[in-house]
């Protein structure tokens, strides 16, 4: 019985237990923290649109893109920054205020008193094969919808793509994730989120095939964003524990729950057996106080009916000897021992009793 229990307990973990899907509501989340990143050059009254890229939050009132993104911004005094954020009626200016060429990344600070939820960043083991979440504004999406500055100026939601992670790669001196969630010219900068919502990496750059955007991305590694985020000396949330989207604890609850029913039962089939047990020898053992009950009886109305027999074997001697009194006393002692013989033989147990005394 406890072995098929554990079978089944088995069995339905196995069953519960089943690919982690992103959680809808941390992506989601996730995406209010991402602006696009807009580079406009001006002249006088008149703007020109020179590029945009994507951004993350890692505070209320700073952003990370990457450097390449900004990279005019620090050449030309004409060429200004917009923040675009995903949500809301207004846009804000931004100013470059940490810049590393080296591992292509600059940190943003955002004017007019804009504020953004930040993200959080995971700074743990990144595993070959893991979900991951490119969010961003590619420029080929902006192409297909023919959208024009106006409408890249104001706040729209940003493009979210899925991938898994192909491995970790040092490219061009600094750490990089390679990914398969697709990528396109304008997403530099953007995060690259796990199922938490939690950012893993800043998209940088792409493989290109046949002149078409990106088959793989590659993400400036979170451990470069870090390091980069300690020396512009900005202090963002970090955590190393193993993402668990909203699905991976429904199921392990899941997993729970079966388990302790599965205890449950095991511990109700061990009360059973034990229960079952224990009326298996109370009965053996009520059995054989009959047996020796009814052997007994039987003893004793024997004896009885021998004394009987004895007493009407002297009544009768007594009459031949003309002893009428005494014979009749002898005679009806007989009596009484030849009924108590009966009585006693039909007292003896029955085993249709055996039930009655076990309940």
């Amino acid at each position: 019985m406890n072995r098929f229990l554990l079978i089944l307990t088995l069995v339905a973990t196995a069953l519960l237990t089943g690919p982690v899907q992103a959680d809808p509501a941390d992506i989601s989340a996730a995406s209010r923290s991402v602006v696009r990143v807009v580079i406009a050059a001006k002249d006088g009254k008149k703007v020109a649109f020179v590029g945009h890229g994507s951004g993350f939050a890692v505070a209320p009132d700073k952003i990370v893109t990457n450097a390449h993104v900004v990279e005019i911004a620090r050449q030309e005094a004409s060429v200004v920054i917009g923040i675009i954020p995903s949500q809301g009626g207004k846009s804000y200016g931004g100013k470059i205020i940490a810049y590393s060429p080296s591992n292509d990344l600059a940190l943003i600070q955002v004017l007019d008193g804009g504020r953004l939820p930040p993200m959080s960043i995971f700074g743990g083991q990144v595993g070959d094969g893991a979900d991951v979440v490119a969010i961003g504004y590619p420029g080929s999406v902006d192409r297909a919808q023919g959208l024009d500055l106006d409408d890249l100026i104001n706040p729209m939601s940003p493009v979210k793509t899925t991938g898994t992670v192909s491995g970790g790669r040092t490219t061009k001196q600094f750490d990089t994730i390679l990914h398969t969630a697709p990528i396109a010219s304008g997403n530099s900068g953007g995060p690259l989120i796990d199922n938490c919502g939690r950012i893993l990496g800043a998209n940088s750059f792409g493989s290109l095939s046949n002149g078409n955007d990106a088959e793989f991305g590659f993400a400036v590694s979170a451990r470069e964003i870090l390091n980069f985020l300690r020396k512009a000396g900005v202090k963002v949330g970090a955590t190393a524990t193993p993402c668990r989207s909203a699905a991976e604890i429904s199921q392990a609850e899941q997993q729970r729950e079966a388990a302790a029913r599965a205890q449950v039962e095991a511990a109700k089939a061990a009360e059973a057996d034990e229960r079952e047990r224990a009326e298996t020898k109370l009965r053996t053992g009520i059995s054989q106080d009959i047996i020796t009950e009814r052997e007994n009886r039987m003893a004793i109305a024997a004896l009885i009916l021998v004394l009987a027999l004895l007493a009407a074997g002297g009544a009768g001697v007594l009459m031949v000897q003309g002893k009428r009194n005494p014979a009749i006393a002898a005679a009806g002692a007989a009596a009484i021992l030849l009924l108590g013989a009966i009585f006693t033989f039909l007292s003896r147990p029955d085993f249709s009793e055996i039930e009655d005394r076990v309940a």
